[in-house]
C-alpha cells in the first residue's frame, strides 16, 4: 500500500490553502533517493488545512499493524499532526479514529515514522466506496508552509525504503480516480440526416474506481442541432446529438473525469 509522491491522490481542504508541486534541486542530498518533486502546502491567512491520503477499501489493513512515513520540513517549527482514520462506506458504520501522531517539524528536511494498530472489523457495516486515510492538519492555524516528500503507507512495523515505482504505472493508478482530457482538437460527430442520433463513445485510458463524475465544454453546430452527454461508466463516456440539419455538428472537449472518493 503506497501513498506516492506528489503526483498521486491529495485532497486539501482550507479556504485559505494553496498547494503546488515543487521541484528538488538535481544532485541534493536532504532528502535521499534523488526525488524529482515534493508537495508544498501554504496557509495564507490564520487557517487550519487538512491533506487527506485515501487508500481504497478499509478492509486492505483492518485489525492490522501499519507503518506510515514521509520527509517534512516547514518555514519554521511547527507542530504536524496526523490521524489515521477508517471510513466504512456509503450507509456503512460511523467511521472513527485508529491512531494519531504529533510531528515536530523545523526548517530542515527530517523522516518521521509512526506505526499503529488500525481498527476492526468486528461488528461493522462495510459497504461500497470504504477507505482507510492519514489526514495531516496544522493545530496551531497559523499562517505556515509546509513540505512534504515520499509518503508512504505499508503494512508492518518497519518503514522501508520509498518505492519508486515507473511513471507509466503511477499515471495509470492516478488516473483511475482522476483523468482530464484537454486535447488541441476536440472530438467531433457529423450528422447527416435530420431527427437521427449521432453518438460518439469516449473511452478512458484506464477503468476508473467507479462511474465518475462528469464535467466538459460541449457545443452542437448546424440548424437545430441538440448535444447531449448520455452515460458515463467506468470504461468510458457517451455523447450524441440530435441531427436536426444535414450539418450538424458536435464537439466535445475540456473533459474531465473524477472518481474520487
Amino acid at each position: 500500500i503506497a501513498g506516492i509522491y506528489t503526483a498521486d491522490r491529495w485532497k486539501v481542504d482550507g479556504s485559505f490553502v494553496d498547494t503546488t508541486r515543487q521541484t528538488f534541486t538535481v544532485g541534493q542530498t536532504d532528502v535521499p533517493g534523488e526525488p524529482q518533486y515534493y508537495m508544498r502546502i501554504v496557509t495564507n491567512a490564520a487557517e487550519s488545512f487538512f491533506l487527506h491520503q485515501s487508500v481504497e477499501d478499509v478492509r486492505t489493513s483492518a485489525g492490522q499493524t501499519i507503518t506510515l512515513s514521509f520527509w517534512a520540513k516547514a518555514a519554521g517549527a511547527m507542530n504536524l499532526n496526523m490521524n489515521m482514520d477508517q471510513n466504512f462506506g456509503t450507509g456503512g458504520s460511523a467511521g472513527g479514529n485508529s491512531f494519531t501522531q504529533v510531528f515536530v517539524l523545523s526548517a530542515a528536511w527530517q523522516k518521521f515514522t509512526v506505526t499503529g494498530l488500525m481498527g476492526s472489523l468486528a461488528g461493522k457495516t462495510v459497504n461500497a466506496n470504504s477507505y482507510f486515510e492519514a489526514v495531516f492538519s496544522n493545530p496551531d492555524a497559523n499562517a505556515e508552509t509546509v513540505d512534504l516528500a515520499q509518503v508512504q503507507i505499508e503494512i508492518g512495523d518497519t518503514a522501508t525504503e520509498f518505492e519508486h515505482r515507473s511513471i507509466g504505472q503511477e499515471l495509470a493508478l492516478c488516473q483511475r480516480y482522476y483523468y482530464i482530457h484537454t486535447p488541441a482538437v476536440a472530438m467531433y460527430v457529423w450528422g447527416q440526416s435530420a431527427a437521427t442520433w449521432r453518438a460518439v463513445q469516449f473511452f478512458m485510458p484506464v477503468t476508473m474506481r467507479t462511474v465518475p463524475t462528469v464535467d466538459h465544454n460541449m457545443t452542437a453546430g448546424g440548424t437545430g442541432g441538440k448535444a447531449e452527454f448520455v452515460d458515463a461508466y467506468p470504461e468510458s463516456l457517451r455523447f450524441s446529438t440530435n441531427t436536426a440539419g444535414a450539418s450538424n455538428l458536435l464537439s466535445v472537449e475540456n473533459i474531465t473525469a473524477d472518481a474520487e472518493f
